[in-house]
């Protein structure tokens, strides 16, 4: 298990709205958006990617898309 999210992490996130958890893999923009298995592997340089980067297991953070503010926590990283 790693620290904080780097590139590469599988990260589980949990919605703070709706407690659904999720999985996400931050990888580089040439790698985003191809679908091995089950993760969805997301760009560093979107806005998800870059609000994970960085953080620890238990950390909360908002992420701002087409102008919808939702709230996640990281709840593991590997």
């Amino acid at each position: 298990e790693m620290d904080s999210v780097d590139l590469g992490a599988v990260v589980t996130l949990q919605d703070a709205g709706s407690k659904e958890a999720f999985e996400i893999q931050v990888v580089s923009p040439v790698e985003a958006g191809v679908l091995e298995g089950d993760i969805p592997k997301v760009s560093d340089e979107s806005p998800l990617g870059k609000a994970v980067l960085g953080r620890k297991p238990g950390e909360t953070l908002k992420v701002t898309i087409n102008e919808k503010t939702t709230e996640y926590t990281v709840m593991s990283i590997n």
